[in-house]
């Protein structure tokens, strides 16, 4: 398939945007098979713009030639206490229910990879959350908080202040070359942009 092709499928709807078709191409140019993630907060019941418009483009992704990662994201769902808060229900929840809710709406589950962000955080990690959060401004950072679904005034707990970080950090230590989600987390994705400029 030729690289136009290729980008055709990526920006075909439900997608929105693609911030810089430019920085696509030459990724198709580098890359023989990508990897893109999308992460989620386990909240609850799987719905149309969680489970059926995620499913309907990662399937465009794959037929692109692109890896579908999906981040199962159980501290960041702790953090904005889903589920009662409660860790353990979360990571049973996102495990369990949440992986096959994206299988049941077709995503083939030996083409699509599902991580539960705590098996992968380590040292360097949490390295990252240190820099991005070290070189961002505090006012930025609570312009950010609005990807928890949350507005500026709403954040009483510190650990909402580096919940953007952590999901900046999260795009650098699964290795992707695409970040795909809602437009309700552009916010974070460019600063995610910013930060790749800083660590090259």
């Amino acid at each position: 398939m030729d690289i136009e092709t290729r980008i055709e499928l990526v920006k075909r709807a439900p997608a929105e945007e693609v911030v810089s078709e430019q920085k696509l191409r030459e990724i198709f140019e580098k890359y023989k098979r990508p990897k893109a993630y999308d992460g989620f907060e386990i909240s609850g019941m799987v719905h149309i713009g969680t489970g059926l418009c995620t499913a309907l483009k990662l399937n465009d992704f794959i037929k692109a030639g692109i890896k579908p990662v999906i981040l199962l994201a159980d501290y960041h769902s702790w953090i904005n206490e889903k589920l009662g808060g409660d860790l353990d229900k979360i990571r049973k929840v996102g495990t369990g229910y949440f992986k096959h809710a994206f299988i049941s709406l077709g995503l083939d589950e030996t083409k699509v990879e599902y991580v539960l962000a705590s098996d992968i955080y380590d040292n360097d990690y949490w390295a990252d959350v240190l820099k991005i959060t070290k070189d961002t401004t505090i006012n930025r950072m609570l312009r950010c908080v609005t990807i928890m679904g949350r507005k500026e005034t709403e954040v009483t707990k510190a650990a909402a202040m580096i919940y953007p970080a952590m999901q900046v950090a999260d795009v650098f230590k699964l290795e992707v070359q695409l970040a795909f989600s809602g437009m309700d987390q552009r916010k974070a994705y460019m600063l995610a942009m910013e930060f790749a400029g800083k660590r090259s």
